[in-house]
């Protein structure tokens, strides 16, 4: 049934995929137990759905006492329990709750940053989803600062030409856009355009 489901969802077959792990969630629930791994997994797959479908209240309902569950059952920095707190910070931001959003994902960040290093992807993804979150803010310069590390780390680690790297280029030249730095944007903008169009030729 999870993998049915998985397929539905894979065809944006919401509703199908919604029914199917509401039965697969309750089911765990009733055989497994409400702390139980695959019945959090359940929870959260479910909290995906309702992301893809906008019924964002629903998610963080999920997705509060997942993370709540993981915190208590595998500690605060554990793997699944940054990821849970990354999934409902994604949801605050979707909501309009910025000022939730900012602080998990401060916490993400630092905890990712402390565990894995300042040069892991997943710790450069939390910086990234913070920046978004300050940009939903208006709070540009702050923004600007995580994407410009981003931006650098990234072009060190992956090389100019990776799409990751473009992406980070693209977002800190938005940023400059409303910071009113025209001239840095453009430059941005237009070595994302010429790398990509090298790219399509080669």
């Amino acid at each position: 049934m999870e993998n049915l489901a998985t397929t539905y969802w894979s065809l944006g077959q919401w509703k199908n995929a919604e029914a199917l792990k509401v039965v697969v969630m309750d089911k765990r629930k009733q055989l497994l137990g409400e702390d139980h791994p695959d019945t959090l997994i359940s929870m959260g797959n479910l909290a995906n759905i309702y992301q893809d479908i906008g019924q964002w209240k629903d998610a963080e309902a999920l997705e509060v006492v997942v993370m709540d569950k993981r915190k208590q059952l595998l500690g605060e920095d554990h793997f699944n329990t940054l990821i849970s707190m990354g999934n409902l910070a994604n949801t605050y931001r979707d909501l309009g709750q910025w000022k939730d959003a900012e602080a998990l994902e401060i916490v993400v960040m630092d905890k990712r940053k402390q565990l894995l290093g300042k040069d892991h992807p997943d710790t450069l993804m939390s910086m990234e989803n913070l920046a978004n979150t300050y940009w939903d803010m208006g709070q540009w310069k702050d923004a600007e600062a995580l994407e410009v590390v981003v931006m650098n780390k990234r072009k060190q680690l992956l090389g100019e030409d990776h799409p990751y790297t473009h992406t980070a280029m693209e977002n800190l030249a938005k940023t400059y856009r409303c910071l009113g730095h025209e001239e840095d944007a453009e430059e941005l903008e237009a070595s994302v355009m010429d790398k990509r169009n090298v790219a399509l030729v080669s």
